[in-house]
């Protein structure tokens, strides 16, 4: 059995621990702490279960569209393309547009806190403000919340974009 070693940084939300990523025989396994590293004193539950998180059976790994009313008890999904995926969500998209403005969308974004979201915040806030729409909401978490707002209370501005 070989196992391999790397140091690296957990990237399952927005503190960036320092980690050793693992692997045996060509598949990962697990991350653990990386002492060296500013970070790495520690790893969070969610750190310490990233190859269940990747092996997960109920990851899902491909968009699905529904085939049934919302009504239905049974949604009826069915796997489809991304090529798919993407044009019925534009579609989708520009039809409202259309009809009632893009003021009518609403985005909502999850936490940096608890998600991988943050490497593509920026991008989400490009797409919504390319769009047109102002309505734009974020969740968070107690944990997170120094992270997204004190430095704008504090110094002016968001750490963000220092």
């Amino acid at each position: 059995m070989s196992e391999i070693r790397i140091p690296g940084l957990c990237s399952l939300h927005k503190s960036r621990c320092g980690s050793i990523l693992v692997a045996r025989d060509g598949r990962f396994v697990g991350q653990e702490p990386n002492p060296e590293h500013p970070t790495g004193q520690s790893l969070c539950v969610k750190g310490r279960a990233a190859a269940e998180i990747v092996y997960s059976s109920q990851r899902q790994l491909y968009p699905l569209r529904r085939t049934n009313p919302k009504s239905a008890n049974d949604p009826g999904w069915r796997q489809i393309s991304w090529d798919e995926a993407f044009e019925r969500t534009a579609s989708e998209l520009k039809r409202i547009c259309a009809e009632t403005g893009p003021e009518s969308v609403a985005f909502g974004l999850t936490t940096p806190s608890g998600t991988p979201i943050s490497d593509n915040i920026d991008w989400i806030d490009r797409f919504v403000n390319a769009f047109g729409s102002p309505n734009l909401a974020y969740g968070t978490e107690i944990c997170n919340w120094h992270k997204d707002y004190a430095h704008a209370y504090t110094f002016g501005r968001s750490n963000r974009f220092a």
